[in-house]
């Protein structure tokens, strides 16, 4: 059963608690640092990219197929 921290205990000494608890808030904080910096890597080199890909391919595909419309329409007209 985890116990709670007393205010006096937190503000006795700033490092005073890691002592008692044996650094469990300090891993806690690195995980922490580790599963924010994971996630940012894998957004910025894995996510992003390929939803930009698939955007342009989309757009792309999106202006073919306004220039073959406008095309039949010019076809039509002649």
């Amino acid at each position: 059963m985890p116990t709670i921290l007393k205010m006096s205990e937190w503000t006795k000494s700033p490092f005073g608690f890691l002592n008692k608890y044996k650094g469990q808030p300090l891993a806690l904080g690195m995980m922490g640092v580790f599963a924010t910096t994971a996630v940012f890597i894998g957004y910025r080199f894995f996510i992003a990219p390929a939803q930009k890909k698939r955007r342009l391919e989309q757009s792309q595909a999106w202006a073919e197929e306004l220039f073959n419309i406008e095309q039949k329409k010019a076809n039509q007209e002649r």
